[in-house]
Formats: C-alpha cells, sequence, structure tokens
C-alpha cells in the first residue's frame, strides 16, 4: 500500500475521476490511487483489464508476459500489434498514453 502522501489526489486527478468519485467515493478512488497491480499474461482478457485499471487510475500497473506476439494473439490487437515482440513490452507505451498518471512497466519474466 502506498503513503497517505502518495495517494493523495491533486486537483487535476479529482476532476479527472470526478465520475468515479461519484460512484464509489473519495476513499475508495485514494486506496485505488494507492493500489499496485501485476497481471500476469496479455492475452485478450488481460488486455482489456489492463486497460480499465489504468484508466481507473490505480498507482502502478506491472504486466509479466515472456511470450510474443503470435497470430493466435489477434483478441488484443488494440495494445499490441508487432508480431514476433513481447506483448508485455509491447502494450506499456500504449497505456501509459491512456492515463500519464499511471506508472506502466512491462516484464518479460
Amino acid at each position: 500500500m502506498a503513503s497517505e502522501e502518495e495517494s493523495r489526489l491533486t486537483a487535476d486527478e479529482a476532476e479527472q475521476y470526478d465520475r468515479q468519485i461519484r460512484l464509489w467515493g473519495l476513499d475508495a478512488q485514494k486506496r485505488l490511487r494507492g493500489s499496485s497491480v501485476l497481471v500476469v499474461g496479455m492475452r485478450g482478457l488481460a488486455a482489456e483489464v489492463c486497460k480499465n485499471l489504468v484508466l481507473a487510475g490505480v498507482r502502478a500497473l506491472t504486466i509479466l508476459d515472456p511470450c510474443e506476439q503470435g497470430p493466435r494473439d489477434r483478441a488484443n490487437r488494440f495494445l499490441v500489434f508487432n508480431e514476433g515482440e513481447n506483448r508485455a513490452l509491447q502494450a506499456v507505451p500504449r497505456l501509459q498514453l491512456l492515463n500519464p498518471n499511471v506508472r506502466v512497466e512491462g516484464d518479460r519474466g
């Protein structure tokens, strides 16, 4: 868990997450902002989960996947495009564009 200082929302973040704050409250958004998440494997479902976590505003997201993009991985084409490249590392820049407030990292494992 992050410290109180790290999970505190700035005015810009409060504006960005206004809809979520109204839905589940400021305390829940602060807890979410202080959370770090590890996702293992970057296939179709994981790509959607990672997108939603980044948009929700977790503090950090790490994706662990030793595999390269192949022809069977067409379900996650919105994050990973190039066959023969590591799926986790390819997804990082696209996820980072969705929310610069979230630290996104990829790892080959």
